[in-house]
């Protein structure tokens, strides 16, 4: 009977993890546990800024409102649209695309500059400068955010009851892919100094191929092409819920598969890249 089990395989065990990913899970780990860490960096860059002013980053949000808000009623003239309806739409989607665009070009640099210093030099894992990364941007984004908020006031559009949830479900879904940017174009931007310019002049024209400045029905019978731009699905899910609209569901599925995506790319690039990242610096 012994012998007769013997001749049988042992059955494969699929609860291994390898050495990788022990080090990306205890990394990620650690990384939540220095949260004082990260987010007093967070907040120390946003200070030092702003330094010896006495508005801080008051004057980014008058200087961005003023702009913005001239831009929006330029528009509207241009294209004959309601003030009251586009100006707002238009604060939204320009805010929201600076986080975004801004979360994708700063990502490719934050392993090669200031933050370079202490990777070299404390032992914190590369996890904790993406993370005080993403708060700084998210903390800039929330200034930033007074001027459509105020825009909304003035012409009397009132958010519905939705933006209560679809809000902070939106704004969670892009810190987590803006996290998952830092990863792994902070890695790629590490090794090819040359890839932020690269990410820097994509990201210029796909600022006018997405509806930051136009609306999707101003394509007519064409519009359907907007759902290939993956930049459209982010900016709607965070701007729908402001305006009062329902977000569609294709959007809520684009962003949840680019959430994925994103996940395993940066899980790859960290598990595989992570101990040659003190060599590129």
């Amino acid at each position: 009977m012994t012998l007769a089990l013997r001749a049988f395989p042992k059955p494969r065990q699929f609860t291994h993890i390898s050495a990788d990913d022990e080090v990306l899970l205890r990394d990620f780990r650690e990384s939540l546990a220095l949260k004082t860490i990260w987010w007093n960096l967070a907040l120390n860059d946003l200070r030092s800024r702003y330094r010896r002013t006495r508005l801080g980053p008051w004057w980014i949000v008058i200087g961005l409102g003023i702009t913005l808000s001239s831009m929006s009623l330029l528009w509207a003239t241009i294209f004959n649209l309601p003030w009251r309806e586009f100006v707002p739409y238009m604060l939204v989607s320009l805010v929201t695309w600076n986080w975004i665009a801004g979360s994708i070009t700063g990502a490719c640099n934050i392993y090669v500059g200031e933050y370079s210093g202490l990777l070299k030099t404390t032992p914190l894992p590369p996890m904790v400068h993406a993370m005080r990364f993403v708060v700084l941007n998210f903390l800039t984004h929330l200034h930033n955010m007074t001027i459509p908020i105020g825009a909304l006031i003035i012409c009397g559009t009132i958010p519905s009851l939705g933006l209560v949830y679809w809000l902070p479900i939106s704004t969670a879904l892009v810190m987590i892919n803006a996290f998952c940017f830092a990863i792994y174009l902070g890695i790629v931007g590490a090794r090819l100094r040359d890839f932020s310019n690269l990410v820097g002049a994509v990201m210029a024209p796909m600022m006018l191929l997405t509806p930051v400045m136009w609306k999707v029905n101003m394509l007519g019978e064409n519009s359907s092409i907007i759902y290939l731009n993956p930049f459209y699905h982010f900016i709607t899910v965070v701007r729908a819920p402001f305006l009062g609209e329902a977000v569609p569901t294709i959007s809520w599925v684009s962003v949840l598969v680019m959430t994925m995506i994103n996940i395993g790319l940066a899980s790859f690039c960290y598990r595989r890249y992570r101990k040659m990242l003190v060599f590129w610096l």
